[in-house]
Formats: C-alpha cells, structure tokens, sequence
C-alpha cells in the first residue's frame, strides 16, 4: 500500500508517497505553477507511480482542499487551484481534506517538525516551516524517487521543504487514516 499527500498551492504542486512502514517512496514536486508547469506534475508523478503500480500495489491519499485566505490574490487564482486540486484528486483517487481536519490548530512550522520526527529525520525549524536535515534523511532520499519539475533529479531546493512537508503530513494522516478503518473494520468482523 502506497499512502499519498498533495499540497497544490498557487506557487508549487508537490505530490508525496510512503510505504505501509513509513518509507519515503517518492517526491514529485514543479514550482513556477503559474508560468504553465501543471503538467509537469502530473507527469512527473505518473513516472513515480508507474514503479509502484507495476508492483501492484495500491493507493490511498489525500489532498488539501483549497481555501481562500486573505492573502489570496484573486479569485481567478482560487478557481485555478481547485481545478488542480480536483485533478490530483481525480487522477490519484485522492480526498479532499481541509487543513484543520489533518493538522489541528498546530502552526505549519510545528507540524512539519512532527511529520520530519515520524520518519526519523532531524530538522531545522524556521518561523513558517520546517526544513529537513542529517544522514537520516540524506539516507532516506537516497531511497526515494525524487522528480523535480517532471525530471529525476537527487536534490531538490530548500525552499521547497515548506510545502513538500506539507505533503509528507498528509500521506502520514492517509497511512493514520486507513490504518483506523482497517482496525475497525477488523474489530466489526471478529464481533459477528
């Protein structure tokens, strides 16, 4: 079982996969949404997932459901976000989830910290994220199948942590998520 998380938002599309052990599968990630690199996602992502699917492994995830803030632009930007918002939920089979529903009243930076913690990794907290850091991690994205703008790359820039973090919390809630159902769907099945 592959758990994903996406964080689409009007700057960067990020995509993130783990196993059912908390391995860090893959990272798909394109900035510059703005000037047209939507599809570099998608085919980026598609490149990740094809390994995982040609083993037959299936998926559950979830995405964040847009929202307008009031830093949000224009409306027209909110509307290109959910278009694709619904698209990642529509190619992935993803859920939609809104920020309070997988992270609490937690602040992002802080959240981010116990996401990095889960997977073993250090961090270093900033104000408004966290950025991961140490052998661990190096040794976990060495692992990984890391696509930068829908090319393989082996590093990704620092800057774009503050929202593939947010992506990793939501394949970690996903993994939460099913591993809760599974549980009561076995506990309903040893009660008949």
């Amino acid at each position: 079982m592959i758990f994903l998380g996406a964080d689409p938002d009007l700057r960067v599309i990020s995509l993130v996969g783990i196993t059912d052990r908390g391995i860090l599968t893959f990272i798909s990630v394109a900035d510059n949404v703005a000037t047209g690199s939507r599809s570099a996602i998608l085919n980026g992502v598609l490149l990740s997932l094809n390994k995982v699917y040609n083993t037959g492994a299936r998926s559950y995830g979830f995405v964040e459901y847009p929202q307008a803030r009031k830093n949000t632009p224009h409306y027209q930007k909110l509307v290109e976000l959910s278009a694709v918002s619904g698209m990642l939920a529509a190619e992935f089979r993803l859920q939609f989830k809104l920020p309070y529903e997988w992270k609490g009243n937690i602040d992002k930076a802080t959240h981010q910290c116990r996401s990095y913690m889960k997977m073993g990794w250090e961090y270093k907290k900033y104000k408004h994220h966290a950025v991961p850091v140490g052998r661990a991690f190096e040794m976990g994205m060495e692992v990984a199948d890391v696509i930068y703008n829908g090319k393989r790359a082996d590093t990704l820039p620092q800057k774009l942590w503050s929202d593939i973090g947010d992506s990793l919390g939501l394949a970690q809630e996903a993994k939460k998520q099913f591993e809760k159902i599974a549980r009561r769907k076995e506990a309903l099945g040893e009660a008949r």
